[in-house]
């Protein structure tokens, strides 16, 4: 993929609410091989108001020119039918990276 992006991708699978718990099989191992590789695994408080939600996310980082098409067309979608949740889709432009949470 040649030029740059003009909006930087990100996605997020939130752990708390509305997830599938996946097999444990080759395609749960597929997943944790990403996780491990370009992912991480992270607790944040994020207020709205007065109150402070807990969020769990899993997130994978990769670089946008070399990584999009990958992610678009193959973990994007095995990560919604693996989880039954569709990740969102972050791009971060300063950084030149997408990531799907």
């Amino acid at each position: 993929m040649t030029g740059v992006l003009k909006y930087p991708i990100l996605i997020f699978v939130n752990l708390i609410s509305y997830m599938k718990i996946p097999d444990l099989d080759s395609n749960l191992a597929e997943f944790v091989g990403v996780l491990l590789g370009d992912g991480s695994i992270g607790r944040y408080e994020c207020r709205a108001g007065d109150k402070i939600k807990i969020q769990y996310r899993v997130k994978v980082t990769g670089d946008a020119k070399e990584d999009l098409l990958y992610f678009m067309d193959f973990l994007l979608p095995f990560m919604a039918e693996l989880f039954d949740k569709e990740p969102l889709i972050r791009f971060k432009r300063k950084e030149q990276t997408v990531e799907l949470m």
